[in-house]
């Protein structure tokens, strides 16, 4: 197992964001993981972890998900992620 570092939320603004290049089923399966969150997150505040590809390698930040765009996800404080970043949803 591979070691990825867990950054702050407020750490994001520094992240430059990577693609990381999904096929269309995995870009779905993450898309539906996002909307599962997105709910869990507006019901009841729950935070999960998302791993991200960075400039830096592989990121993850633990979060509740307030919207999922066709895009971005938001998060908090208006800081959002690039969905096509985006590795997996724990």
């Amino acid at each position: 197992m591979t070691y990825i570092p867990t950054i702050p939320i407020n750490d994001l603004h520094k992240v430059t964001f990577m693609d990381a290049h999904k096929d269309e089923s995995e870009t779905v399966t993450i898309m539906n993981k996002l909307n599962h969150i997105c709910k869990d997150g507006k019901l009841f505040r729950n935070k999960h972890s998302i791993t991200f590809l960075s400039e830096n390698g592989q990121m993850k930040i633990n979060t509740t998900v307030w919207m999922v765009g066709t895009n971005y996800v938001l998060m908090k404080e208006n800081i959002y992620i690039p969905i096509e970043s985006i590795i997996n949803i724990d």
